[in-house]
């Protein structure tokens, strides 16, 4: 008999360790009393709460089940999210069922689930949005931080609540807006729910999906402002544990849950991971054989996969970039062949023009001399006619008179005076016509070809030409151009960042003459000095300081599609915005980017005045260095 009555007792006390058990704070520890040993599932109205039996211990093994494993990445195609966590439970031999995982990432909106739609005791997860219901109405100035609930301020029921986890004050903040369904109702809208298409017993279970703590914790990293508060405490919950067992390079505001009963456990854990691009991650588990290291593996799993897509969007982005930059060059330099080619051509036949313009005036001035010439021969051949005939009359006259001898007898001494005299006068002029021709005809042999008479001097016609460029007269200076060339002054850029550049140019000219003016017949030629900007060494310095300036936009946007596209290029109107700024900028210092070139004005004298021929050395400083 006292056998069984000590049987008996020994019953008794084991159920009430049993209780004792169930009372003890599992859900996390602290320094502030706690009423409840786990976070239950509340009452179902109109029905006593059930008293759980004693649990068995949890089975949560010591140390860590498993590493981020480099051999299971290189296996696993990491930017296939499905694919990865397939491969992880897999490899940790998971029952599927027993989980329910999401992901977001806050930056790119990458966002994926595994049963993300099953519902599992939410246990202490729950304190997230409700304690974001509260600061929502303190942000709104209809509670402060000195409100009490239960005797206590609510910045420290707060912290009672987030950071440490405290049931008793959770559950005066539940009761303070009514009843349970009330309270679930009053949550809908922090997990993305519309309460009118619920069912009634999703208002009497404490149950979240991971696709409804996803929604919760956007709500939160979007605008945490909106809630004062929550992140800062959930910053400080559980240091070292859950999401942060095995991720310690990334600061994690966190919220676990653990429910157990009957040797039944339910542990989860939500967060928002700060790395480069904040993640958001939610697990709920149901007796997961893996207890409590599922919780921190899935993180590290979680932040490995994001630093890995990170990595090759970086990638990917700067052989993109590289890419581009090899097209653009490519395609300058064809543009600039082209256009060399253009102007080759352009040239080749301006000087084809011109020398068939030469030809012709050469032809011309041929035959202009030859019929100058025979103009000259035929009056010289007409003077040695009339001197011939000059000559013949004298020597006629004077064999007359020898001839008529005896007649002379008869005529008077007067007559005879003047036949004598007239006769030296006669022969005289014919000697004098002899010796004109024969003078005319020596310098008309002599002589240089002829120039017409200039319209003014070769050097003056340079300095008028230059004059007439840098000036900006481009009408005026084409009219003294040999043939009907064009310099291109007219053709002003109409975009901003081409007239920024055409303006500084335009403002840099000038020059003054260098040497007298070279003159030989009908060509000559005066050398000038001129002072320019040479643009291609302002714009290269434009792309690295672009660059610059767009990092500057990124880092001063509040988001990221402010500047940037969905697949990471610069927004066109960002890059173009940048792009001037920066050239702009450069413009103030024009003065450090000019440079000296020596110009040599070619002329030729035709069709009575001095023609100017533009040379290739105009050309490249009218264009600033970019044409040649």
């Amino acid at each position: 008999m006292k056998r069984l009555l000590c049987i008996f007792l020994t019953m008794i006390m084991l159920m009430g360790m049993g209780a004792a058990y169930a009372a003890t704070p599992t859900d996390i520890p602290g320094a502030y009393p706690q009423t409840s040993a786990t976070d239950l599932p509340e009452e179902t109205p109109g029905e006593a709460p059930a008293v759980p039996e004693e649990p068995d211990e949890p089975e949560v093994p010591g140390g860590l089940l498993i590493a981020p494993n480099p051999a299971a990445s290189e296996e696993t195609d990491s930017s296939d999210w499905d694919k990865l966590i397939a491969a992880f439970l897999e490899e940790n031999n998971v029952d599927p069922d027993t989980v329910t995982l999401g992901y977001c990432n806050t930056v790119t909106g990458e966002e994926h689930y595994f049963n993300g739609d099953v519902s599992m005791t939410a246990a202490s997860v729950k304190k997230v949005p409700l304690n974001m219901y509260y600061a929502e109405m303190l942000h709104e100035g209809k509670i402060s931080w000195d409100t009490t609930y239960g005797g206590l301020p609510y910045s420290e029921v707060q912290e009672l609540s987030l950071r440490y986890s405290n049931n008793e004050y959770t559950d005066i903040l539940i009761n303070t807006i009514g009843t349970y369904p009330e309270y679930r109702r009053a949550m809908c809208p922090y997990i993305g729910v519309d309460p009118d298409q619920q069912e009634f017993g999703f208002f009497t279970v404490n149950e979240l999906s991971a696709e409804q703590a996803i929604y919760c914790l956007k709500l939160l990293q979007a605008e945490p402002g909106r809630y004062p508060g929550v992140i800062d405490n959930m910053l400080l919950a559980a240091e070292g544990e859950y999401f942060e067992q095995v991720v310690t390079g990334y600061e994690i505001a966190q919220k676990y849950g653990w429910y157990v009963v009957d040797g039944h456990n339910c542990i989860n854990c939500v967060g928002i991971v700060e790395t480069e691009e904040p993640i958001l991650l939610a697990i709920f588990t149901d007796n997961c054989r893996m207890g409590k290291n599922i919780l921190g593996e899935y993180c590290a799993l979680m932040c490995e996969y994001t630093e890995n897509d990170i990595a090759a969007r970086k990638a990917a982005e700067a052989e993109r970039l590289a890419a581009e930059e090899e097209a653009q060059r490519l395609a300058e330099e064809e543009a600039e062949r082209l256009a060399a080619e253009e102007e080759a051509q352009r040239l080749a036949e301006e000087a084809e023009k011109a020398q068939k313009e030469e030809e012709k005036a050469a032809e011309e001035a041929a035959v202009e001399e030859e019929e100058m010439n025979a103009a000259e021969n035929a009056i010289r051949v007409v003077a040695c006619i009339i001197a011939c005939a000059v000559l013949a009359i004298a020597l006629g006259i004077v064999s007359r008179k020898k001839g008529k001898a005896a007649e002379a007898k008869a005529e008077t001494k007067t007559a005879v005076i003047v036949r004598n005299v007239l006769a030296i006068i006669l022969g005289a002029a014919a000697i004098a016509a002899i010796i004109f021709t024969v003078n005319t005809c020596r310098d008309a042999l002599d002589a240089k070809p002829v120039i017409m008479a200039e319209s003014s001097e070769p050097s003056a016609v340079a300095e008028e030409f230059m004059a007439h460029v840098f000036s900006g007269e481009a009408a005026e200076a084409e009219k003294m151009l040999l043939g009907s060339g064009k310099l291109g002054l007219d053709s002003e850029p109409t975009d901003n960042i081409g007239s920024m550049l055409y303006a500084a140019l335009q403002e840099s000219f000038s020059y003054a003459p260098v040497g007298p003016c070279t003159e030989d017949s009908t060509e000559a030629s005066q050398s000038f000095t001129v002072t320019f900007l040479d643009i291609p060494s302002l714009t290269a310095l434009q792309q690295d300081a672009t660059n610059a300036r767009l990092a500057q936009y990124l880092e001063a946007a509040d988001r990221a599609d402010e500047v940037q596209a969905e697949d990471g290029s610069w927004l066109p109107e960002v890059a173009m915005a940048a792009l001037e700024e920066v050239t702009a900028e450069l413009l103030e210092n024009a003065e450090a980017h000019y440079t000296e070139a020596e110009v040599t004005i070619q002329l030729r004298f035709s069709a009575g005045e001095w023609k100017v021929i533009a040379g290739e050395d105009l050309f490249a400083v009218l264009s600033g260095n970019t044409a040649y």
